[in-house]
């Protein structure tokens, strides 16, 4: 009899915990999710989600463009490209880098008629290929094989020829077939 008592204690005190728990998360979670909704309301308002194009401690964040208005072009007419690298600390011999880039712009940028010639960079060709060059010529090979010295030249490249230009309609650059020497 005890038992059974006892039992019917622990099972009422079981379902007093369920219920009481159950009406602590509607009044814990209701105001949460208002104010969670209130902050993201508030931080889509200021950008504070996705940081805005331009540079952001240190590195250069693309803008968010439709694929529709991207143009490419190809540095170098599509050609590969021999970059001398720095010599490292180890090295006995000057080291190279071989790629092909391309260039992504904005072809909606009220920059890219007038600076950009329509997409056709090949009168200002050299000059791309020398900020590229003087770029790459600050690593070293061991620097250049790493993913995030890769982002950091891409990024130095793309505010180089920001500088070059005076204008942002260029927002990316793509190495193909790295190959080192």
């Amino acid at each position: 009899m005890k038992k059974n008592l006892l039992s019917i204690i622990i099972l009422f005190l079981l379902i007093v915990n369920i219920s009481l728990t159950s009406v602590m998360m509607f009044s814990l979670v209701l105001p949460n999710q208002k104010a969670l909704a209130l902050m993201t309301d508030v931080a889509t308002v200021l950008r504070l989600e996705l940081p805005a194009a331009g540079i952001s401690g240190g590195e250069f964040i693309a803008p968010e463009i439709p694929i529709s208005q991207v143009e490419t072009y190809d540095v170098n007419g599509g050609e590969e490209m021999r970059i001398p690298l720095r010599q490292g600390a180890e090295d006995d011999r000057t080291r190279f880098v071989m790629l092909r880039s391309s260039l992504s712009m904005d072809s909606k940028n009220r920059s890219f008629k007038r600076d950009g010639n329509s997409g056709d960079l090949s009168g200002v060709d050299t000059m791309i290929q020398d900020v590229i060059n003087r770029v790459f010529s600050n690593y070293t090979i061991d620097e250049v094989r790493d993913p995030v010295i890769i982002e950091k030249i891409r990024a130095e490249i793309i505010l180089g020829l920001h500088a070059m230009y005076n204008s942002d309609f260029i927002f990316g650059v793509q190495f193909r077939g790295m190959a080192y020497a």
